[in-house]
């Protein structure tokens, strides 16, 4: 091998970490979570009983329709690089009203804890269905999927979102 071989050979080993993208920082909470996430909802049921222990109608209400809505629900969330937020929750048959529903939520987000792929978001809609008049203010906890970077779970009260990019 001739010495210029050598010296290329050389080089190439010393600058291949940088050009597979070694040192490169990984994404900070806020860049994994921007992006358009849809998916489906499931209930918790004991979170549910836990959470409306010390009202019983409002229990036997949730448990009779939180099933039946979560079964057929979609739902989307849009968090933008800006710090914006849209919440979107399409039912195609309401088991109240056996009509279409869909609410629509929009504000600011922001994450307030990271630990290992499980971050804490604060969302503060200030366009909300309930209550146009209020912020509202939900705090979820967003898991990310180890092995796919374009799936999370985010838990939210008794409510769990499955959800994909």
């Amino acid at each position: 091998m001739n010495s210029f071989s050598m010296r290329l050979c050389v080089l190439c080993f010393v600058f291949s970490p940088c050009l597979l993208g070694c040192g490169a920082s990984p994404p900070t909470p806020e860049e994994k979570i921007v992006g358009k996430w849809t998916g489906s909802m499931r209930i918790d049921m004991e979170k549910l009983k836990e959470m409306t222990k010390d009202n019983l109608a409002e229990q036997i209400m949730l448990q009779a329709t939180a099933p039946a809505m979560a079964k057929d629900s979609k739902m989307t969330y849009e968090f933008s690089a800006s710090g914006t937020v849209t919440k979107l929750f399409e039912l195609p048959k309401s088991p109240l009203t056996g009509e279409p529903e869909s609410s629509r939520w929009s504000g600011s987000w922001k994450v307030i804890s990271a630990d290992e792929g499980m971050f804490v978001v604060e969302n503060s809609y200030t366009e909300a269905p309930l209550d146009p008049t209020s912020p509202i203010i939900e705090t979820c906890e967003i898991q990310f999927d180890a092995e796919n970077a374009d799936a999370c779970v985010i838990f939210q009260a008794f409510e769990i979102y499955d959800l994909t990019r």
